[in-house]
């Protein structure tokens, strides 16, 4: 069991990947950061203009999915560093081809939850003539 620890703490890859998680834990950190402020600046133009922004749309997008790479890499999901060592993630869903769907008032509507009454039931040995 040493022998195998010691090779395990040995192994040059393990720690070039930790010095890779180090780095785009601290990368994460600044998109997240950049994500609070696409997040409010989307809410004020949506709040002055009544519209979103488009640009900022795509962004967002594009920022989530970098995030989500980034976190797939940390938690050792995926072995594809992100950018800036790999591709920076396009979206493909833009709003003109891919609109945000709103929910009904059907979907939207929140239902009741019936409470059932309990049968009268004995158990599994129901049909047995009590005593």
């Amino acid at each position: 069991m040493d022998n195998e620890l010691k090779q395990n703490i040995a192994e040059h890859s393990t720690w070039i990947r930790v010095f890779y998680m180090i780095i785009f834990f601290i990368i994460y950190r600044i998109a997240e950061a950049v994500l609070l402020a696409v997040v409010i600046f989307q809410f004020l133009s949506r709040l002055f203009t009544a519209k979103v922004n488009e640009k900022l749309l795509v962004f967002g997008a594009n920022l989530s999915k970098f995030a989500y790479e980034i976190l797939m890499f940390l938690t050792y999901n995926s072995e594809i560093k992100p950018f800036p060592f790999g591709e920076w993630p396009k979206n493909t869903n833009t709003t003109k081809n891919n609109p945000v769907k709103k929910r009904s008032k059907k979907e939207a509507k929140v239902t009741k939850i019936s409470k059932q009454e309990p049968e009268d039931d004995a158990g599994p040995n129901s049909d047995i003539p009590e005593k």
